[in-house]
C-alpha cells in the first residue's frame, strides 16, 4: 500500500499542479490571455473547468433543450449536503456541489505543491479567465467587474469610495438592508459630512407599496443622493422591485447601490436588468463557489464616481480592478469559480428559481391560514424566491425567537435561524435549497403549525 501511494505521489509530481498547462499556454508577458484547457479528466465526475468564455459549455453541463419540471431540477444536484437535507438554511454559507468543492481542494493542493518546489504559479494571470466567465454570465463587459472576497467587501468599497457626495447631502437605507451595508452608509456621515436617513419597508409589503414608499422617501428628502437597495433581503426574503426603484431614483438624480448577495444564482436576471450603476455580488451563497468569492460591478461610464481603493497603483485609474485591492487571497477558491458556474448553467437559472419557489410555496400554502403566524413575503411571485421568514404573533424579541428556533430544531429536526433588525420585531427565516425535497417542506409546515400552537 505504501509503495502504491509513493507511485501516485510520483505521478502527481510528473503531472504538475492543476492548470499548469493553462499557465504555460499564456504568451510571455500576457496577464489574462484566455485559453481552453482540457482538464475534464482531472476533475471528479467529469466536471470541466477553466474553459474560455467563448467556448461552449461542456456536454455534461448543457441544458437539455426541453422544458424541465421544477421537481426534476433537484435530481441534478450532486450535493454532499443530503445528510442535512432537513436543514433549511443551506444558503448561510452556500451549498457547493461535488464539482465545485473537489476542484477547489485540488487547486489548493496543486498550488501548495508548486510553492513547495520553489515555483510560483502566478494564479492572478489565470484569474482573468474567471472574470471573463463571470462577466459573460452576469451580462456585462469584462472591464465592469472585479473579483472580491464577497458582496460585503464589494459593497463597502463602492459605498465608501462613492465620491459625488458633499457636506449637506444625504444618503438613505432601509431596515431590511444588510447590517454591514448599513454600517458603511452610517460611516459616510463622518467620511463625507452627509446626513443618514433610515426608513422601514412597509409591512405587509406589496409590489406597489414598496415602490410608492421609496418614491415618497425621495420626494420628501430631496437632499438624498445615494440610496442603498437590497435585491433580496436576508432578513425576510422580500424581493424588492429594484429596476423600477432604480429608474425612479435616477430620474431624481439619485444613484443606487444594490446588494445582490442573495439574488444572483437564485433569481434569473442579468445585472443590466437592475438599472443600477453599482452592484455587489456573492458567489458562495447561491452559485456554490467556495467561501471568499464575490465580485463588484461598476457601470463602465461611472467608474470615475468611485475612488481608487486606498489610492491603488497596481492598476490604471481607468481599470475597475483599481477599485478593490484585496491583497493575497485564496487563489484556489477563485480558480474554482468556473466549476460553480458550470453547475449553475447545468441546472439552468430559470429551473433553479422555479424549483426554489416551488419548495417555498409548498410550505407557505400550508401555513398561510394559521391565525397567529405571519408570512413575511406576499403571495406575489415577483417578490420572493427561496427565502421567506415568518413571525408568530407576540414573539418579537431575540429570546422568543431563539426559543422557537430551538424548538424546531430539537423537536422536529428542522433548522431555521432568527433574524433581527426588522422594524416591527424579530423574524425566523426559512431557506430551502435544491437538495431539499417536497417532503421536507411538508415536515416544516407541520412543525410551524405545532410551534404556532405552543408559542
Amino acid at each position: 500500500m505504501a509503495h502504491g501511494a509513493a507511485l501516485r505521489r510520483r505521478a502527481a509530481r510528473a503531472r504538475g499542479w492543476p492548470g499548469q498547462e493553462r499557465l504555460r499556454s499564456l504568451p510571455p508577458g500576457t496577464a489574462g490571455a484566455r485559453t481552453v484547457a482540457g482538464l475534464s479528466e482531472r476533475w471528479p465526475r467529469g466536471v470541466v473547468t477553466g474553459i474560455s468564455p467563448e467556448a461552449p459549455l461542456p456536454a455534461s453541463c448543457r441544458p437539455t433543450g426541453r422544458d424541465v419540471r421544477p421537481s426534476e431540477c433537484a435530481r441534478q444536484q450532486h450535493s454532499r449536503g443530503k445528510a442535512a437535507r432537513r436543514g433549511t438554511q443551506s444558503k448561510e454559507f452556500g451549498q457547493g456541489n461535488r464539482g465545485t468543492g473537489d476542484p477547489g481542494r485540488k487547486w489548493a493542493r496543486g498550488l501548495s505543491r508548486a510553492r513547495a518546489r520553489g515555483s510560483r504559479p502566478w494564479p492572478w494571470r489565470l484569474r482573468a479567465t474567471e472574470r471573463a466567465r463571470l462577466a459573460k454570465a452576469v451580462g456585462c463587459s469584462l472591464d465592469e467587474i472585479a473579483i472580491t472576497r464577497g458582496a460585503t467587501e464589494a459593497l463597502q468599497v463602492m459605498i465608501g469610495g462613492y465620491n459625488k457626495l458633499k457636506p449637506g447631502d444625504a444618503v438613505a437605507y432601509a431596515d431590511l438592508d444588510y447590517d454591514s451595508m448599513q454600517y458603511a452608509m452610517n460611516w459616510l456621515k463622518d467620511r463625507r459630512g452627509v446626513d443618514v436617513i433610515t426608513t422601514a419597508i412597509p409591512e405587509p409589503a406589496t409590489y406597489q407599496n414598496v415602490i410608492d414608499h421609496y418614491t415618497k422617501l425621495l420626494s420628501d428628502n430631496p437632499r438624498i443622493k445615494l440610496l442603498l437597495l437590497t435585491h433580496i433581503s436576508h432578513r425576510t426574503g422580500l424581493k424588492v422591485p429594484i429596476s423600477e426603484i432604480s429608474r425612479m431614483a435616477a430620474e431624481r438624480g439619485v444613484d443606487t447601490v444594490v446588494d445582490a448577495a442573495h439574488s444572483w444564482g437564485h433569481v434569473d436576471f442579468d445585472v443590466k436588468d437592475l438599472n443600477s450603476p453599482f452592484v455587489g455580488f456573492n458567489l458562495h451563497k447561491w452559485i456554490g463557489a467556495p467561501l471568499g468569492c464575490g465580485f463588484l460591478y461598476i457601470q463602465k461610464d461611472r467608474l470615475g464616481d468611485i475612488d481608487r481603493h486606498f489610492a491603488d497603483e497596481d492598476f490604471d485609474a481607468d481599470d475597475v480592478r483599481s477599485r478593490i485591492h484585496t491583497g493575497t487571497a485564496n487563489s484556489a477558491n477563485y480558480l474554482s469559480i468556473p466549476a460553480a458556474l458550470d453547475f449553475h448553467h447545468a441546472v439552468g437559472a430559470a429551473n433553479k428559481f422555479a424549483r426554489l419557489q416551488y419548495l417555498r410555496d409548498r410550505w407557505v400554502k400550508q401555513v398561510v391560514d394559521v391565525p397567529n403566524l405571519t408570512v413575511m413575503t406576499p403571495e406575489d411571485h415577483r417578490m420572493y424566491g427561496a427565502l421567506t421568514s415568518f413571525r408568530i404573533d407576540g414573539n418579537t424579541t431575540r429570546e422568543q425567537s431563539v426559543a422557537i428556533t430551538d424548538y424546531l430544531t430539537n423537536e422536529w429536526g428542522v433548522f431555521t435561524v432568527r433574524r433581527g433588525g426588522v422594524a416591527k420585531g424579530e423574524v425566523i427565516r426559512v431557506t430551502p435549497a435544491l437538495y431539499n425535497t417536497p417532503q421536507d417542506s411538508d415536515l416544516l409546515a407541520r412543525a410551524l403549525k405545532a410551534a404556532a400552537r405552543r408559542f
